[in-house]
């Protein structure tokens, strides 16, 4: 039985507008209109898990161990690597103290959010920088 390809070319162009916590992320680091950030990862998991406090509406996915020296979320732990192995972080400054942010990329995830969302989104950066710098 074969499948209609019109019901497959739905199902993706469905899928492609789903965002996951990915596009946040890719999101929220194209918001801060940074070309570098700390990269010091106690620091970055520590400001997500005070920015999912307040803005659990968006990082309910999340779950942060606190038993430990800092928060510590195997989620964003992933996504960072992700984002690093696909050099949209980099790390090409001869120290490795900072990433170097591929805002080509990571602002075509700001596409997929509308304007109330990048509102929110421009915030949640703000106090992304406001912790990690």
């Amino acid at each position: 039985m074969a499948i209609d390809q019109s019901v497959i070319d739905s199902l993706r162009e469905k899928l492609s507008e789903q965002k996951d916590l990915v596009d946040l992320v890719m999101a929220i680091f194209a918001s801060t209109e940074q070309s570098t950030i700390p990269k010091n990862q106690a620091k970055i998991q520590k400001a997500f898990y005070e920015i999912s406090k307040s803005w659990n509406d968006y990082f309910s996915e999340l779950i942060f161990d606190i038993s430990g020296i800092c928060p510590y979320s195997e989620k964003l732990d992933q996504i960072i690597t992700q984002l690093e192995t696909c050099t949209i972080l980099g790390t090409s400054n001869p120290s490795y103290k900072e990433y170097s942010l591929n805002l080509d990329y990571l602002n075509k995830s700001l596409t997929r959010y509308n304007s109330t969302e990048r509102r929110d989104i421009t915030s949640i950066a703000s106090e992304l920088l406001a912790t990690i710098n």
